[in-house]
């Protein structure tokens, strides 16, 4: 954490402003085979499931709100590491999800603080059909996912930032056993 502030500073003095003009929320992952790390700071939520219960997305840490509308913690506050949540998780992660404040009402129910499983099912099926390659289709993967989260539809109920991005070790289950090791993942992001 002192290393992100440090290089956050730096920039900010190089750019003859204040670190707080960088302010910034920040999630992330270490996933491997049969452990995950976590750790966020501010809102926007990790979402993930697992080998053992594939079709349940749960969320790692929920979203950090102030007691006002569009207040948060960020890396570059004082007690940034008071606010740091950190998750060592000995399970196996298949799917997962990581989002910023400005999808959280299209995905999270706020009120029973749960992932809205419908809608990370049908993302994560679509993953799971594309082809990993696809960098060099006439619409990648993220140029679906930012098309999507620029519609009407999606617009209509955020005007907040919207970055999503999404990574799965599942596999469609016609997939044979002979390209399963060349297509065991996909992972798009916008």
């Amino acid at each position: 954490m002192s290393r992100l502030k440090a290089e956050i500073k730096d920039l900010a003095d190089s750019a003859g402003l204040s670190a707080r003009e960088f302010a910034c929320t920040v999630l992330g992952a270490v996933v491997g085979e049969h452990r995950a790390a976590f750790f966020q700071i501010g809102d926007g939520a990790i979402v993930v499931s697992n080998r053992a219960e594939p079709d349940d997305y749960g969320w790692v840490f929920w979203p950090q709100h102030g007691e006002f509308a569009n207040q948060t913690n960020f890396v570059t506050q004082d007690n940034a590491l008071d606010v740091f949540e950190f998750e060592l998780e000995d399970r196996c992660i298949d799917e997962i999800a990581v989002f910023t404040d400005g999808i959280e009402r299209l995905v999270l129910d706020l009120q029973d603080k749960t992932a809205h499983a419908p809608f990370f099912r049908t993302l994560f099926g679509w993953l799971v059909k594309t082809d990993p390659a696809t960098a060099d289709a006439e619409i990648p993967n993220s140029q679906v996912i930012k098309q999507y989260l620029a519609s009407k539809p999606v617009n209509d109920r955020t005007d907040d930032d919207k970055t999503l991005v999404l990574a799965s070790r599942r596999q469609t289950p016609n997939k044979t056993l002979a390209n399963a090791d060349t297509e065991q993942s996909a992972s798009s992001a916008i």
